[in-house]
Formats: structure tokens, C-alpha cells, sequence
């Protein structure tokens, strides 16, 4: 039997919930390839959503397209507040990398005033042959 659009539609929405899960652990874990992955796999899910809508919409008559919908919105805004999470995430380690990164440039620039203090200079020397 094949599956309704509502029911495909509703299958990508909890795929889409795993992926945030996934990519929040993989910013967690500083994955950064493996968010890329999550995002791309859910830019295409949001791809196939927006394709299957128009045909649940056709499927469901009035009263049944009302309630799908109600369902789908509590759906959805439970993936926008993962979503939201998501970015607090990347913004709290993309903080975390910047200070982290000026901390690594203040000890470049301090070794290198190192060195040049403490650094050998040619000494001139006069040799004598008589």
C-alpha cells in the first residue's frame, strides 16, 4: 500500500528531527563536515516537503486538511526550536573559536618578541694577521 503525501510529509518532518539531533551533536563534537551533511540532507527534505504539501492538501478534504495541518504546525515548531538551538550552538563555538584563536595570536606575537630579544646578533670581529 502505498504511503498518503500527509504521511510522507509527516516521515520527512521526523527524519528532519533526526538530522537536528544529529547536527547538534556533530557541533558539539566540532564535526563540521557532518553538519554540512545534516544541512544538505535537510535542504533537500524541506525540497521534497514543499513538493508533497500541495498534493496532502489535494488528498485531505476540508476538515481533514485543517486537522493535518494543526498536526504538521506542532511538528514544525518543535523543529524550529531545535533549529534555534542549533544556532546558539554554532554561535556559542564559533565565540569559543574566536577567543581561542586570539589567544593563539597573542602567544605568536609574544614568542616572536621573544625571539627577537633574545636571538644571537652577528658580532663583528676584527681579525689581525701580521
Amino acid at each position: 500500500m502505498e504511503m498518503s503525501a500527509k504521511e510522507e510529509i509527516v516521515e520527512f518532518y521526523e527524519e528532519w528531527r533526526t538530522l537536528s539531533r544529529e547536527e547538534a551533536t556533530a557541533i558539539q563534537e566540532d564535526e563540521w563536515t557532518r553538519v554540512h551533511q545534516c544541512q544538505s540532507r535537510k535542504s533537500a527534505l524541506q525540497k521534497l516537503i514543499i513538493q508533497r504539501t500541495p498534493v496532502m492538501e489535494q488528498e485531505l478534504c476540508n476538515e481533514d486538511a485543517d486537522a493535518a495541518q494543526r498536526e504538521i504546525q506542532t511538528v514544525i515548531a518543535d523543529l524550529i526550536s531545535m533549529e534555534r538551538n542549533n544556532g546558539e550552538l554554532i554561535a556559542e563555538r564559533r565565540r569559543c573559536m574566536s577567543a581561542e584563536k586570539e589567544g593563539l595570536e597573542t602567544s605568536s606575537r609574544k614568542i616572536s618578541r621573544i625571539k627577537k630579544a633574545y636571538a644571537s646578533k652577528p658580532q663583528t670581529a676584527w681579525f689581525s694577521y701580521s
